[in-house]
């Protein structure tokens, strides 16, 4: 997938990146189990077929035109225990841009919206769903690059990808349907976005690349050399890309 050369290469770097990516998808996955908040009903009942297989499935649309149905996501948040304070609403000019605002004046400091932890994606409970069976030589590679300290973060992308590429069997769906496709700001555009662009800000945008770039990375550690085979395409889940924010914006350093 191109958007792992784009995001997880960054964060994970080096070959064995590449190569852990690879064996896991050699693997059969499991449909995703349904946390206990999540009713059965609002979406259709899994079975098990090879990961490769699953990428055939309806995926979720990731183009920059699709329709984000983010009141399908608030309805299956309230049936997955997600509670709101009172006034709560969600607020849009455009369908396209949401905002969450209350018509009640509430305190300062009250809470807005509870999330149960079983709707909470962490790597540890993505290594409980996979177990070493799955992820055991995965994460060796990574281990053997001397990743250890990204090993949650591979995880939370492993699992973020196998629940793009079920699709609508999926009992996320409902929330990755909602996110976002498209985003305007440089630090997030594709560079095939930022050559579309004809506002004259192209410099602009690749400037803000590179302090988001220098921000992410650790002092004293130079650019990795990646060898020129890593950046061959990677098997596709949903034959289209997943822009890079919609995964970076899932995922956590640590658990939590």
């Amino acid at each position: 997938i191109n958007a792992m050369n784009e995001c997880l290469l960054p964060c994970l770097r080096k070959q064995a990146a590449i190569d852990a990516w690879h064996v896991f998808c050699g693997h059969s996955i499991v449909p995703s189990s349904i946390p206990a908040s999540i009713p059965a009903s609002i979406h259709p009942p899994f079975r098990s077929v090879p990961f490769q297989a699953q990428a055939q499935a309806a995926a979720v649309d990731i183009s920059e035109r699709a329709q984000r149905d983010v009141y399908s996501m608030d309805g299956w948040a309230a049936q997955c225990g997600v509670q709101k304070s009172d006034g709560y609403q969600l607020t849009s000019d455009d369908g396209i841009d949401f905002g969450v605002m209350t018509n009640v004046d509430l305190p300062a400091g009250s809470p807005v919206v509870f999330v149960p932890s079983t709707v909470v994606l962490s790597s540890s409970k993505v290594y409980e769903e996979y177990g070493p069976a799955m992820l055991g030589e995965a994460e060796g590679r990574l281990m053997q690059g001397g990743l250890q300290s990204q090993l949650p973060l591979f995880r939370l992308f492993v699992k973020i990808l196998v629940e793009y590429s079920q699709g609508q069997n999926s009992p996320y769906f409902h929330y990755l349907n909602a996110m976002p496709r498209r985003y305007n700001n440089g630090a997030s555009m594709t560079f095939q976005s930022r050559d579309r662009d004809r506002g004259g800000n192209r410099r602009r945008f690749r400037g803000e690349r590179q302090r988001v770039r220098r921000a992410r990375r650790p002092r004293g550690i130079s650019p990795p050399y990646i060898p020129r085979r890593s950046h061959q395409p990677l098997p596709s889940l949903c034959d289209t890309r997943i822009p890079r924010r919609i995964l970076s914006r899932h995922l956590l350093q640590d658990d939590g």
